[in-house]
């Protein structure tokens, strides 16, 4: 009895772990192929409106099934250097797996026109989502650096830019950024050393619609718990920097 128990766990194991794959991959280091005045959110006004005016801002949380957190998993595969200078420019590979019970959605097209028009003039409703990274010292003070990388769009109204992963599922993409703070507060001052590289994913349901010829936005962002896998790397200075770190 006992050994067909062990073996139909076995058997169970094996169709766990076959069933986790990656489904999904992404080059968010090209830009759009289309000209800013081709993006929906430069829609023409709605008849009758010479301008907009401002309206109603609404932003918040995506409420949680029985209050169930999505569960992600965040790595850096590799990087272009693990030995940059401050001000450098890196891409890198990255994964993002789901590591919770439940299947969830994330947007996965690079085309910003595939949030579409389809409900009424200038009215949107999309998800979008994108990766930040982050640079770790030895205080684990996280520092936000500056993105070069791309946004994710989906929307019910364009079929196969959500993309549904399912437990233990995941997927790859290439970014890019720079060793640089994103949001710069005072003198910045840089330290040569081993640092780590973590990377994060941001994503959020917004909504755009027209009434009076003022609009209404919305921002909710999804909160997600987020491990990570950082990835060690050893940051050098530049020449400039030495420079200003020494005044």
């Amino acid at each position: 009895m006992m050994k067909a128990v062990l073996c139909g766990l076995w058997i169970l194991l094996i169709v766990s772990h076959g069933t986790a794959q990656q489904v999904g991959k992404a080059d968010l280091t090209v830009p759009p192929k289309i000209d800013a005045s081709q993006s929906p959110e430069k829609a023409a006004l709605p008849d009758g409106c010479k301008q907009i005016l401002p309206g109603v801002m609404a932003d918040g949380v995506v409420a949680e099934k029985g209050d169930q957190q999505r569960e992600i998993v965040l790595e850096i595969l590799n990087v272009s250097s693990d030995a940059p200078s401050v001000g450098s420019e890196l891409e890198a590979e990255v994964r993002l797996r789901n590591a919770g019970k439940r299947s969830i959605q994330i947007p996965w097209s690079t085309d910003p026109t595939v949030i579409g028009n389809t409900h009424g003039v200038g009215n949107l409703k999309w998800e979008q989502g994108y990766f930040e990274v982050l640079l770790r010292g030895h205080q684990k003070n996280d520092v936000l650096l500056k993105s070069l990388t791309y946004a994710l769009y989906g929307s019910s109204s364009s079929p196969g830019s959500m993309l549904t992963l399912q437990a233990g599922e995941w997927v790859s993409a290439s970014i890019k950024f720079r060793i640089e703070a994103e949001y710069k507060v005072g003198r910045e001052r840089w330290q040569a050393g081993k640092r780590q590289l973590l990377v994060r994913w941001r994503q959020a349901r917004r909504e755009r619609s027209f009434a009076n010829c003022s609009t209404t936005t919305e921002y909710f962002r999804y909160d997600y718990h987020q491990d990570d896998l950082p990835l060690n790397i050893d940051v050098s200075l530049a020449d400039s920097t030495k420079d200003t770190n020494q005044k």
